[in-house]
């Protein structure tokens, strides 16, 4: 375990940011194991994960690395995202108060490229929103440069006079910024280690039943994974659709869509989970599922 989180570790500061399914491959892992075993690199502070996500997985990546993330996942940005993208790559820092209500409410998803900040003018703190690659520093630089009107989509008539009066205004305004504190997503070290055992156990359920992989997917983040694989019998070998869900309770909806899936394919459904299922999903299993393997694991 410690040679893969090593080995994970040195690929991505030569590589990222990459996705979960390329350390997959120089670990020589599944998916899934190479996601929790990113996932407690990220616990452990030593790498960063992106919000934004590019088929259901995130980018992880190393510090120096942000200027890629430009290329990796902002080129894959579309709608009102991709326009308050480029708009706030273009100006810089943003006027919340200034913008329509798309665009505000797009900077606000954009996490990983938008920071909120607070800047006192004469003594009034306003949101802005400044790109992830401008300093704090620069953003005073740009805001000094400014005259009030640029600034302040509000001014009152008696500033506008001001300003007339008084060119060089801006030499006297107060420009105070202050980083707003963004909550990043924390997950307990013990947390992580659960999920890491889970999918231990999976892996090793896995290589029990001789298990081959033949496509994986990565549905949400840490939470649900879908495979197709491969299971040798004494009928020769068997094609399953498997779903793996880290979730407690797996209720009679969850057993419900993963039999749908399962089904779109015409495969059987093989159901891995760490969680039990809700009396009613037990009743759905016994009545309406035929079929359906479902296995604690």
């Amino acid at each position: 375990m410690a040679d893969k989180l090593t080995q994970a570790y040195d690929f991505l500061k030569r590589n990222g940011p990459i996705l979960p399914v390329r350390v997959s491959k120089i670990v020589g892992t599944n998916i899934m194991m190479a996601s929790a075993l990113l996932s407690q690199l990220v616990t452990e502070k030593k790498i960063k994960i992106t919000h934004e996500s590019i088929g259901g997985s995130p980018l992880y990546y190393v510090d120096g690395q942000e200027a890629l993330l430009q290329d990796r996942l902002g080129n894959k940005l579309d709608g009102k995202k991709k326009e308050a993208y480029n708009l706030l790559k273009d100006k810089k820092i943003l006027h919340d108060n200034s913008l329509e209500p798309p665009i505000r409410i797009a900077l606000r998803e954009l996490k990983d490229f938008a920071v909120p900040i607070d800047v006192t003018l004469n003594e009034k703190s306003e949101r802005y929103w400044r790109w992830y690659l401008t300093s704090n520093d620069q953003v005073k630089d740009i805001l000094v440069k400014k005259e009030p009107l640029e600034i302040r989509q509000d001014a009152i008539h008696q500033e506008k006079l001001d300003v007339e009066k008084k060119p060089k205004v801006r030499e006297q305004r107060k420009v105070e910024v202050k980083k707003v504190e963004v909550k990043e997503e924390k997950e307990e070290k013990k947390e992580v280690m659960k999920k890491v055992s889970f999918y231990l156990s999976v892996d090793k359920y896995f290589e029990q039943n001789k298990v081959k992989i033949l496509h994986e997917e990565i549905v949400r983040r840490d939470k649900e994974f879908n495979f197709i694989v491969e299971i040798p019998s004494n009928l020769g070998k068997l094609r399953y659709f498997v779903k793996v869900r880290n979730k407690k309770k797996v209720s009679d909806g969850d057993l419900s869509l993963a039999y749908s899936q399962a089904q779109t394919k015409n495969l059987p459904l093989l159901f891995l989970t760490n969680g039990e299922m809700t009396n009613k999903a037990k009743e759905h299993l016994d009545k309406n599922l035929d079929g359906v393997v479902f296995r604690i694991v």
